[in-house]
């Protein structure tokens, strides 16, 4: 019989779903959801929470948390409890406090306490960059440079592996390219969500670009953005049509203020789209030397960068380049057998930068 491991997590989604899938071959999963939509709920969701724990924690052999934050609380203490390897996943949210676009677990003293602990008491953390541990964030300075998750939690000595996203270069593909058209992906219900992964800066760039076409997707309110002739803006899209857009469009933008390893920008390079990210956490190391890095939150900034871009020479070959980073860099494989390396054989400490 295959050994029986936890997998709790804040809410499905396709990353999730691929880790679980390639963890299925090695584990017998039983897996959990903390779907906290209203806080009124939340001591309902920890009830949930324990019941569960309670019924499958003394029999598993090993347990993952995907992201710290309220859900990761009793999973850790109770791991702990029972002698049992509790792993939590660093995403980014998870990591970080951004007051001025509400933004990070940290921003919330009682869920940044939380999450803190849950930090302390786990066996190791695998954050999706190295990063997220601590950094310096110059390209945003509004809410003080340090971030990470040692510059909240004092005395973090738990270790931690850096552990990349995955992909599978298969399931993308490139299409042919509109000259001077740039895309950005997200969700986007609110103007802090739209400051936050640089929608705004979008907007603004795209008044500057009349001969440039610009696609933001995943704007829940259309009165978010106002209306150019050069911007085009969609809801929420399909996988299918995702892909379709990807592989129509020469550029992607990622000018986020803060991420971990942004899951959009790598499949949007496999699709042959050439990378523009802000100086971010794992962008610039996802981007390398594919495409262009915006050092600072700044509209001149980024007026000179789209200039470089679509005055790029060989556009069709820098998109082919991108595509073969990730799809060499960053594979499914890679994560998966990183992963059980340290589920099977214990944890090997990150090196430190």
């Amino acid at each position: 019989m295959l050994p029986k491991l936890l997998y709790l997590h804040p809410q499905s989604s396709t990353f999730i779903r691929k880790d679980i899938n390639f963890l299925s071959h090695h584990f017998a999963i039983r897996e959990h959801g903390f779907l906290l939509q209203n806080k009124a709920l939340l001591p309902r969701m920890f009830l949930r929470q324990l019941l569960f724990l309670a019924l499958h924690l003394p029999s598993a052999s090993k347990v993952i948390v995907m992201f710290g934050g309220y859900h990761s609380f009793l999973p850790a203490l109770m791991a702990k409890l029972f002698r049992k390897k509790c792993f939590i996943i660093l995403g980014g949210t998870d990591c970080t406090s951004y007051p001025s676009i509400d933004y990070g677990t940290f921003r919330k003293p009682f869920q940044g306490m939380l999450t803190g602990w849950s930090y302390k008491l786990s066996e190791a953390l695998l954050p999706v960059h190295r990063s997220l541990m601590g950094h310096e964030n110059t390209y945003y300075t509004e809410d003080g440079v340090s971030q990470g998750c040692q510059a909240f939690v004092s005395s973090l000595f738990t270790p931690s592996v850096e552990i990349f996203n995955g992909y599978d270069a298969n399931q993308w593909s490139v299409g042919s390219k509109l000259p001077n058209s740039f895309v950005s992906v997200g969700y986007f219900d609110s103007k802090s969500r739209m400051r936050l992964k640089g929608c705004d800066l979008i907007q603004q760039v795209a008044s500057d670009f009349p001969q440039c076409m610009f696609t933001i997707v995943g704007v829940a309110d259309s009165s978010l953005v106002r209306e150019l002739p050069n911007l085009r803006v969609l809801n929420t899209v399909g996988q299918v049509e995702l892909k379709e857009l990807f592989a129509q469009h020469r550029f992607y933008l990622q000018l986020s203020i803060s991420e971990g390893f942004p899951n959009a920008i790598c499949e949007a390079m496999l699709s042959g789209c050439i990378p523009i990210g802000s100086n971010v956490n794992g962008i610039p190391e996802i981007i390398g030397d594919t495409g262009l890095v915006l050092l600072k939150r700044d509209l001149p900034l980024l007026c000179q960068v789209i200039q470089q871009a679509i005055a790029m020479p060989h556009q069709e070959e820098q998109g082919l380049r991108a595509r073969k980073r990730i799809s060499e860099r960053f594979t499914i494989e890679a994560r998966e057998s990183k992963m059980l390396q340290v589920l099977m054989n214990g944890v090997i400490p990150m090196r430190q930068t």
